[in-house]
């Protein structure tokens, strides 16, 4: 937090949470959060999980990294085929 001065009035409300090897934090993406400094010679690894409506209207045609929890996928498209005669 203290790498932009816009933040710099909310570093006396900052809260660390150490984290052992392996260990997983979860917490609401609108939480304001800042990964800090790593003090190891390891990188770190951080995975971004978000949840959205079935029928949410996100423009993303590519659904490899996507999967329904629960419901079903809703069907975006048609099954049409045009043929000339």
């Amino acid at each position: 937090m203290d790498g932009h001065h816009v933040f710099a009035s909310l570093i006396d409300q900052s809260i660390p949470i150490p984290m052992k090897i392996g260990g997983i934090l979860v917490f609401d993406s609108l939480a304001f959060h800042s990964v800090g400094i790593n003090v190891t010679d390891k990188t770190r690894r951080s995975i971004a999980i978000g949840y959205t409506s079935v029928d949410e209207l996100l423009p993303v045609q590519d659904n490899t990294y996507r999967e329904v929890v629960s419901g079903e996928r809703l069907y975006r498209g048609s099954e049409l085929k045009w043929v000339n005669l």
